[in-house]
């Protein structure tokens, strides 16, 4: 029905891999089902973390006497430190679980990224046995983001929601736990004649987003109470425009704030021509609940492009524009045809239709009935990036039980925001003061945009107010600034980190890890 068809979960013979809750099949005498893995912390299974894995263990035929559970892995990225749990009795079709004894595992430093490891469980009874295959992704380059009503990812190369295609590797846009609102979703920038992104493209997914420095998690958060950033540049694309993008994302916990995620992009031209026409934005194939009955519409002064279901109390979903520019709206129809807009069943998304859909308006889709499936474009610009500038844009992903519930965060994701950029630019000289790590080691980088030419002088405080370190940069000119605070002679702790350019002070607080190198 579209570009890449969905995958569902299979039901395969019973030795087939399995991460989720598969029907069972009755020849089959034990299972394990669902099987959970937790690392007790984010859940984002990195090199040297320790995984725990238990499940329900099912008993389909006759009663076990001395069941014993083991579980193995030829794979040389994992250390299996607790292989075994002892069941012992088992009634014909009860169920029991291994919490109180998981299986330990722990992710080796050699592990590859997003490396997938496949784990053999062996069940054993007397002379019975048997076996089951599941595996796991393991040193992922994306973050899960779950301190809300809206459960999604963020990834190291543009992609939103999930990591891999057709709804691999990220929890989507979960809504209250009613399932992902999203097919796909990715962010997209370019000009006329070539568009960089990782969504799908006209025969494959595109790949033209290469991570520079891999997403990372505030911890604890310190614009939000879940801060990410990461950098990716557009190196992989076959027509390279030479930009990097560092990006930030911003979650709250708490309501009025719960129903959104902000995500902001500040894209830096670093080849030697200026950008001129150049319109960035985010694109979703919003699936919301039932998606042959999605529709899309806008609200100019929300500056929100969003999608709804006509069902029964159908949710809604949506994207906002929040920096300053120029707001465009595309809603496509994903039907044969494209019901007079971008027809993507014909050849694909080509960059001249993803060109068109960041940059020129087409305020609804769905049809004149009950709807159809619907794609969602909300861009800006256009821009004029100089060699060695930067543009930010930034928007906010939605849902929501109605629209006015959907406007109502929109416009407090505007306020959060709005606040984010008044720390960073409360100085009339400095934009885009960017500090990181955060909580740092070793070193502190410290990236701003100097709007004028002015002498530079950057200052740690301790929280008592003495002067720590303090490095004279002396008088620079206007543009992209970028400096490497040695942090290793100061302990663990708080710091304020002040920028002053030339009448006017940018401060920030500064988290030095107690673990120090």
């Amino acid at each position: 029905r579209r570009f890449s068809a969905r995958i569902t979960a299979s039901t395969a013979p019973c030795s087939s891999p399995s991460t989720t809750r598969v029907k069972s099949i009755r020849r089959c005498r034990l299972r394990m089902n669902p099987i959970n893995t937790t690392d007790n912390v984010d859940n984002i299974f990195q090199a040297n973390d320790t995984l725990y894995i238990t499940g329900d263990l099912i008993n389909f035929l006759a009663a076990t006497s001395s069941l014993g559970v083991t579980i193995s892995s030829a794979s040389p990225y994992v250390t299996i430190i607790d292989n075994f749990t002892n069941v012992g009795v088992l009634g014909t079709m009860a169920t029991t679980n291994n919490n109180a004894d998981p299986f330990i595992v722990k992710v080796n430093a050699n592990a590859p990224q997003n490396a997938s490891i496949l784990f053999k469980l062996t069940f054993q009874d007397g002379t019975y046995s048997d076996f089951q295959m599941y595996s796991v992704i393991v040193n992922v380059d994306y973050v899960n983001i779950t301190i809300n009503d809206v459960w999604t990812t963020n990834t190291s190369k543009g992609r939103l929601c999930y990591n891999g295609e057709a709804q691999a590797e990220g929890l989507g846009f979960d809504y209250n736990s009613q399932g992902t609102l999203t097919y796909e979703a990715g962010f997209m920038a370019g000009t006329s004649s070539v568009v960089a992104d990782n969504v799908r493209g006209v025969t494959t997914t595109n790949n033209d987003w290469v991570s520079v420095s891999n997403i990372v998690k505030n911890s604890p958060g310190f614009f939000s109470d879940f801060d990410t950033y990461g950098r990716f540049s557009d190196a992989s694309n076959p027509s390279p425009l030479g930009i990097e993008v560092k990006h930030r994302s911003f979650s709250w916990s708490s309501p009025p704030d719960a129903k959104y995620h902000i995500f902001e992009y500040t894209i830096y031209n670093n080849s030697p021509s200026a950008l001129s026409n150049f319109w960035a934005g985010i694109f979703s194939d919003w699936d919301v609940q039932n998606y042959n009955n999605n529709k899309a519409g806008e609200d100019q002064v929300a500056k929100l492009g969003y999608v709804w279901c006509t069902d029964t109390a159908g949710l809604f979903a949506g994207i906002k524009l929040l920096s300053p520019g120029t707001f465009n709206h595309y809603a496509i129809d994903n039907v044969s045809g494209g019901s007079g807009g971008v027809d993507l069943f014909a050849s694909g998304f080509s960059d001249s239709e993803k060109f068109t859909t960041l940059s020129t308006p087409r305020a609804a889709a769905g049809g004149a009935s009950t709807g159809n499936d619907v794609i969602d474009v909300v861009g800006t610009g256009p821009f004029n990036i100089s060699p060695g500038d930067s543009v930010t844009v930034a928007f906010a992903l939605l849902a929501g039980n109605e629209l006015g519930d959907l406007i109502n965060s929109a416009n407090l994701a505007q306020i959060q925001y709005n606040q984010l950029t008044g720390i960073d630019e409360n100085s009339t000289e400095i934009s885009n003061l960017y500090l990181y790590p955060n909580p740092a080691t070793d070193f502190i980088n410290v990236d701003f945009n100097l709007l004028t030419r002015s002498a530079i002088i950057i200052t740690i405080y301790d929280l008592s107010g003495r002067v720590i370190i303090r490095n004279n940069k002396g008088i620079l000119n206007a543009g992209n600034q970028s400096f490497q605070i040695n942090t290793q002679s100061l302990l663990g702790g708080c710091y304020l980190a002040e920028i002053k350019s030339g009448n006017t002070t940018s401060t920030r607080k500064v988290i030095l890890s107690e673990a120090r190198k």
